[in-house]
């Protein structure tokens, strides 16, 4: 055959030193198998401990996003407050513009009360001292 070979290399073998031979082979294997397991072992416990400490980020989030939908206010109660604001305000203007023409209209009120006044009395007072004369 082609790859058979040479028969100087097959010198020397007997069943015991074939049964050594296959045994040192065998062993050698199963060392490194075990060292294959052992880092495949570290890699699962470090793979596992990374996948948990996502797991608790991913839980903190869904955490926080519940306690917002759970306290934020709705968009439309916001909006049926902010139109309420929004009405009283604009009452409240309403009033105040009539409010500040009240008080105007009372000022003038005033002044033209107290011109009035002090007509009469500056009449009365010249009449008066027309009549003593």
């Amino acid at each position: 055959m082609i790859n058979d070979p040479p028969k100087e290399a097959c010198a020397g073998w007997t069943v015991s030193t074939l049964f050594t031979h296959l045994t040192a082979m065998m062993s050698a294997m199963e060392k490194a198998v075990m060292i294959a397991q052992t880092a495949a072992d570290r890699a699962v416990t470090k793979a596992e401990a990374a996948q948990e400490k996502r797991l608790d980020l991913l839980n903190e989030f869904k955490k926080a996003l519940e306690d917002q939908t759970r306290t934020y206010m709705p968009r439309l109660e916001a909006e049926l407050r902010m139109k309420a604001i929004e009405e009283r305000l604009a009452s409240w203007e309403r009033q105040q513009s009539a409010g500040v023409g009240k008080s105007e209209g009372l000022s003038q009120g005033v002044v033209i009360l107290i011109s009035v006044g002090s007509l009469l009395v500056g009449f009365a007072g010249l009449l008066f001292g027309l009549l003593k004369h």
